[in-house]
């Protein structure tokens, strides 16, 4: 857990979803940290804390899990482009070009949301249990 305290240390300043796996959670004999002290330690840094025991390739106990959950987090920081109407209302100035009718196509690659809505749905049917 030390050389994980140095590393939390060493990339604080990284503004990037973080989370702590615990691996091999099947062999309670052979492990170095339980699960209470894991959890316990992720609290203390304010990150989620996920248990994995990868037997085979058929049996991947929890790593579906802590993968989806580091993906929604990293999502959930990509932001969202403002609303054309917002900008506009704004005296913002974005050009003449933007504005023209003929540009539609143009707007929306600006505008819409970068995640496409059936992804974005999908992501959400999946990940319900967050």
């Amino acid at each position: 857990m030390n050389r994980l305290e140095q590393r939390i240390k060493d990339y604080e300043n990284l503004d990037c979803p973080k989370i702590v796996v615990g691996n091999k959670a099947e062999d309670m004999d052979a492990r170095e940290v339980y699960m209470e002290n894991g959890m316990v330690f992720s609290d203390k840094y304010g990150m989620e804390y996920y248990e994995t025991r990868l037997r085979s390739v058929k049996h991947n106990d929890g790593i579906e899990e802590t993968l989806s959950s580091l993906i929604i987090q990293i999502i959930r920081r990509i932001p969202e482009p403002p609303d054309a109407s917002m900008l506009l209302d704004s005296n913002i100035k974005i050009g003449y070009d933007l504005t023209r009718e003929e540009n539609i196509a143009y707007r929306k690659a600006l505008f819409e949301p970068k995640i496409p809505d059936e992804l974005r749905q999908k992501l959400t049917n999946k990940m319900d249990w967050l």
